[in-house]
């Protein structure tokens, strides 16, 4: 019986620094990202946004709201990261699908260029190579 007690005592403080340890890992990677300027370039379609990045990668989450009475397909947005000088580091296309008419769609991508400052989002009708 004082066996199994100790066995019990093992498996809780195992359990306990799983735990612990995956509370604190997720603390500081979330804590480690910052807002980045979001801008849309847009002067038909309604993008909103908000970008977040650390030193090496991160993540942009956008809306776009079709405001016209046709229906929005076959088109891209272009997003384009920057460094603190407005030095353009890359690029990625998302395909929209399809949009209705006064209807809104959300996007998430991630990516990994180092130092970005700022994001512009575009909408445009095809991926350039």
């Amino acid at each position: 019986m004082e066996r199994m007690k100790t066995f019990f005592k093992y498996l809780l403080l195992i359990v306990g620094f799983f735990i612990v340890s995956q509370v604190l890992i997720y603390l500081c990677i979330t804590t480690a990202y910052k807002y980045i300027n979001f801008e849309s370039t847009s002067e038909q379609y309604v993008i909103t946004g908000e970008a977040k990045a650390k030193n090496v990668d991160g993540f942009v989450k956008c809306t776009v709201m079709n405001p016209y009475n046709e229906v929005l397909k076959g088109k891209y947005i272009k997003i384009d990261y920057y460094t603190k000088r407005e030095t353009l580091l890359g690029t990625d296309y998302i395909e929209i699908g399809e949009i209705g008419t006064n209807d809104k769609k959300e996007f998430e991508i991630s990516f990994e260029y180092d130092h970005v400052e700022s994001v512009k989002a575009n909408i445009v009708d095809s991926k350039e190579q």
